[in-house]
């Protein structure tokens, strides 16, 4: 059973049972099993005994919000056929859960409550009739749904569009986390110095902000303007990407006062050609964000912004900046594509290269066993990478990683040490096959 069979399984009772809002759950548990409410000496709400005649036993100490999703999620481990036994519940809504059997089960009961005190079809029609006010749709849903904040909020969230965004906090146990809207990806972000989210970039992205405020938890919903298409999206990234277009779409960009770049920065990674490298930088606040293509391993040797900077500047193939009123998009464009080839008469294996090389440079005993396990630590930790790379790819990347290190530029530049990477990269393979 996976959540989303839950789910059908909870929407085919409802309809089965006639079911309306709120849901009458203590009688539905009751038509079912035994059920008692006592003391629990172990954690969880409930203990679920799956005998001749099941009895379920809630917790007494709970709220009547609480208990009522708990009987909801009792009657899950009756009606799903994989839920045999012994279980021992919490409904508690985690942000992270172990994938253990244990811990699916109560997923999956947890999808099922949910669904039946809470169907996805009615929320959605609520969804359409509160025109964006998240917190009126939220209360509304508490009280027609008899439902807790907490489960009214987590059961929303996957059915609002994807430009909405929650930084949920949990007084109770002291953690927060966030949530996006239709489960899509977190939006690029900027932070401050201190981890904090930067207020004046989601001021440049968002239509607006909602607050809700209880002793249990605190949520902050932001609600970002429209998302790009993927195919304008994609025409961006091709513009980027190009020495002749670069410039003006960047201009363009910076410029605009409806774009939600928060998305528009997280999607448009994925098409950027290998070598592009973007800096995001709000212009108030001065707080900045690099972007690398995929498959781009340039990266600068120094952690200062101005350096760093300098630095992509005087390795890239060209470059270019726009800033806008409220943004700043500097782009470099570094190569990531080397030919793979090498003195293919060349017998030598890749250490006796590297030992040449080497020990030409660095007499130092110690300074040539340093270098040694540097230059093999790049090596094997990509070689050690769960990523499947062709050959060709592998070649890029050692090529970019190691022209990234200034540590060991008097290595790389050597003509030596591109036949090395080059026989390295053929044994690699070699032993692969």
């Amino acid at each position: 059973m996976s959540i989303e069979l839950a789910r059908k399984r909870a929407k085919k009772f409802f309809q089965y049972h006639k079911l309306s809002l709120p849901v009458k759950i203590d009688e539905l548990l009751k038509h079912y099993a035994d059920v008692k409410e006592a003391y629990i000496p172990v954690d969880g709400d409930a203990i679920c005994l799956n005998n001749d005649k099941p009895l379920i036993i809630i917790k007494s100490n709970m709220s009547p919000l609480r208990k009522r999703f708990t009987y909801a999620h009792e009657l899950a481990h009756l009606q799903i056929p994989s839920h045999t036994g012994m279980i021992s519940c919490t409904t508690e809504f985690l942000n992270e859960i172990d994938i253990t059997e244990y811990y699916q089960m109560e997923q999956e009961a947890n999808a099922f409550a949910a669904e039946l005190l809470m169907p996805s079809s009615w929320l959605q029609s609520l969804i359409a009739q509160h025109n964006n006010k998240i917190t009126t749709l939220i209360d509304d849903i508490c009280q027609r749904a008899i439902v807790s904040l907490p489960a009214a909020i987590y059961n929303i969230i996957p059915l609002l569009p994807a430009n909405y965004l929650f930084i949920i906090n949990n007084k109770i146990n002291n953690y927060s986390h966030m949530k996006c809207g239709s489960n899509s990806p977190r939006p690029f972000l900027l932070e401050n110095p201190n981890y904090t989210l930067d207020n004046n970039w989601l001021a440049i992205n968002c239509l607006d902000t909602e607050n809700i405020d209880t002793d249990i938890m605190s949520v902050k919903i932001y609600h970002f303007k429209n998302i790009l298409d993927e195919t304008t999206i994609q025409k961006i990234a091709k513009h980027i990407s190009t020495k002749s277009h670069c410039a003006t779409i960047c201009n363009k960009l910076v410029s605009s006062s409806n774009i939600n770049y928060a998305h528009l920065f997280n999607n448009l990674r994925q098409y950027l050609l290998p070598g592009t490298i973007l800096k995001i930088e709000v212009v108030s606040s001065h707080n900045y964000k690099y972007i690398f293509a995929p498959n781009t391993y340039i990266h600068s040797p120094y952690q200062n912004n101005i350096d760093t900077d300098n630095w992509y500047s005087q390795n890239c193939i060209y470059h270019t900046t726009a800033s806008g009123k409220h943004i700043k998009i500097t782009v470099w464009y570094c190569r990531a594509d080397y030919k793979f080839t090498g003195n293919t008469h060349d017998r030598r294996d890749s250490k006796t290269i590297l030992h040449n090389i080497i020990d030409y440079y660095y007499p130092d005993k110690k300074e040539r066993a340093s270098l040694f396990g540097r230059i093999n630590g790049i090596i094997g930790n990509l070689n050690t990478s769960q990523c499947s790379y062709s050959k060709q790819e592998f070649y890029n990347i050692l090529k970019q990683k190691f022209l990234s290190r200034s540590d060991l530029e008097w290595i790389t530049n050597t003509e030596e040490f591109d036949q090395f990477l080059f026989r390295k990269t053929e044994e690699i393979f070699q032993k692969k096959n």
